[in-house]
């Protein structure tokens, strides 16, 4: 890679290890690479249940005490993100959650039971394979060969939780909701997600593949986590407060900073981390 410097280097686990570290999460940020190795994992999930839920605000509370119950074990076969909005298409604020489960329909539809319990105002489950899943994923919303916009200027701030605050994460919906409600047009494209996976590293499993994709990830920018089935493990969730404008040196800038800020305190205040951890960077 070349750094800022315009020096060309090489990182990894034994050479410039701390930057390997950050570029694994922050990527470009620290400069060009040039040239990358990556290792290969067989495909062992051909086939998934991928669920996708619609929910009104109101249902922000439900959700977070669903989350809650994974808390100290998330099934590695099961992933979650909740994807907050204002859309005007769909009148308004509202609240997706995806779900994607690495098994038999039936035995992760048990895991859902709550959500589908909650009267979503609409919801899918279909089992799909797994190269599908981001085309499929949060009702097909995804344009096929969707790649990041350019020339939109987007704010980003992130948080990692070990610790599960439901007061903390509904204090901060709330506001959310009321900040993009209150101006739909100036914030359009705002986002917020909360990707919640386990924090289990792989091992080998005797009866099944070596290496196995369990914390699943839809988002077209995101980090895998390899994680084995046969385990369960402290989950832990990241935060992502995605705000898109064009007003990146006035007001509104200043006003967003200060709510992100406020925010990201919040989070890691009650995180169990001793200071702010942020494993996933959209800065690209």
């Amino acid at each position: 890679m070349v750094t800022a410097a315009g020096k060309i280097i090489t990182a990894s686990i034994t050479k410039n290890s701390d930057l390997f570290w950050g570029i694994r999460g922050a990527g470009f940020n620290y400069g060009t690479i040039l040239e990358a190795i990556y290792s290969v994992y067989d495909e062992t999930a051909r086939l998934v249940l991928n669920a996708d839920l619609l929910f009104a605000p109101n249902a922000s509370q439900m959700i977070l005490e669903y989350f809650k119950t994974f808390e100290s074990g998330l099934l590695v076969k099961l992933s979650l993100i909740l994807l907050a909005a204002y859309s005007s298409e769909l009148g308004g604020s509202v609240i997706f959650v995806n779900a994607v489960f690495a098994g038999p329909q039936a035995e992760g539809e048990k895991y859902l039971l709550p959500l589908l319990n909650a009267s979503p105002i609409r919801h899918n489950l279909t089992v799909i394979p797994w190269s599908t899943i981001n085309a499929v994923s949060f009702f097909g919303n995804e344009p096929a060969n969707y790649t990041c916009p350019s020339g939109s200027p987007h704010n980003i701030y992130g948080s990692a939780v070990h610790q599960f605050d439901i007061d903390t994460f509904q204090n901060f919906y709330e506001n959310f909701e009321r900040l993009t409600s209150s101006m739909p047009e100036e914030l359009d494209g705002t986002v917020y997600f909360l990707e919640f996976s386990p924090n289990r590293p792989w091992k080998p499993y005797p009866t099944m593949p070596r290496h196995i994709h369990g914390a699943i990830s839809r988002h077209i920018c995101e980090i895998l986590h390899l994680v084995s089935f046969d385990e369960a493990d402290r989950a832990f969730e990241i935060s992502l407060f995605n705000f898109a404008y064009s007003d990146t040196k006035g007001a509104l800038d200043r006003r967003i900073n200060n709510f992100a800020k406020a925010a990201r305190r919040n989070f890691t205040s009650v995180s169990e981390f001793t200071q702010p951890e942020l494993y996933v960077s959209y800065g690209h």
